[in-house]
């Protein structure tokens, strides 16, 4: 059934899924260490987390793939979805530089060799959206999607705007938040001491959906808690790491363990 829009429409967090240097977490697994992070995950194995094979994945999609797969299991959400469920899941992601190692890799054949000759792989997997892509495609999201760039705000804005699209109908449930990669290309752009990567995403639904599958939710979420994350996303910096656009994605995860 289709959500009619409603500004006092309830929306709930049932499921979340954190991957950074300090280490994974859940709903079930909450607590990461408090401790400073710096620079990129170790032993990060995007099989861990999903079982199909990828020929090419430009780190940061495959960040975002892992994070939202921990996200969707937190959440006990069913794979495959219905033709009419797939259509009301959607998913918004925000990130600062996205794919820019592959852009820069593409763009460095193509100047090399010329673009006749350019890796047109490299290419499709160059773009800003592309980890989104891979998501909705991997996961059968076919509901509102999005991509939002704003700097270290990237994540948080998703979540706003999937809170935003559930609150007024556009979609039932949504996957949102944040991820940047740490790579050469970003350092040389962003020559931070304190650099980090990461990916935090979250399942948001409408109360009454959650209620309907028998899920408990871990959160509600409301203005006072989006903009308490937004006031905490110097400590998530000390925390994580400077972690581009999954920053206050990361400062809204621990917004919700206060």
């Amino acid at each position: 059934m289709t959500n009619t829009a409603s500004a006092t429409k309830q929306i709930v967090i049932t499921g979340y899924g954190v991957i950074s240097t300090c280490g994974d977490a859940t709903a079930d697994l909450p607590d990461l260490p408090l401790q400073q992070a710096n620079g990129v995950i170790l032993d990060f194995k995007l099989e861990t987390y999903l079982q199909s094979q990828k020929t090419y994945l430009d780190r940061c999609s495959s960040l975002a793939l892992a994070a939202c797969a921990l996200a969707l299991k937190s959440a006990d959400v069913e794979l495959p979805f219905g033709e009419e469920e797939a259509h009301r899941f959607g998913i918004v992601l925000g990130t600062h530089l996205g794919c820019v190692e592959t852009m820069k890799a593409f763009w460095d054949k193509a100047v090399e060799r010329g673009v006749r000759v350019a890796n047109p792989l490299l290419f499709s997997h160059s773009y800003y959206n592309t980890p989104i892509s891979l998501c909705a495609i991997e996961f059968g999201l076919k509901g509102y999607h999005t991509t939002l760039c704003a700097g270290s705000r990237s994540g948080l804005e998703a979540i706003r705007a999937g809170y935003d699209a559930i609150r007024v109908g556009h979609a039932d449930a949504v996957v949102c938040g944040g991820v940047e990669a740490y790579t050469p290309t970003r350092q040389m752009l962003e020559p931070d001491g304190n650099a980090g990567e990461a990916a935090a995403f979250f399942v948001l639904e409408s109360a009454e959906r959650a209620a309907g599958r028998g899920v408990k939710s871990t959160a509600t979420v409301n203005d006072d808690l989006l903009n308490e994350a937004e006031a905490g996303t110097g400590q998530a910096r000390t925390q994580f790491g400077h972690c581009g656009g999954a920053e206050s994605a990361l400062a809204f995860y621990r917004a919700l363990l206060v």
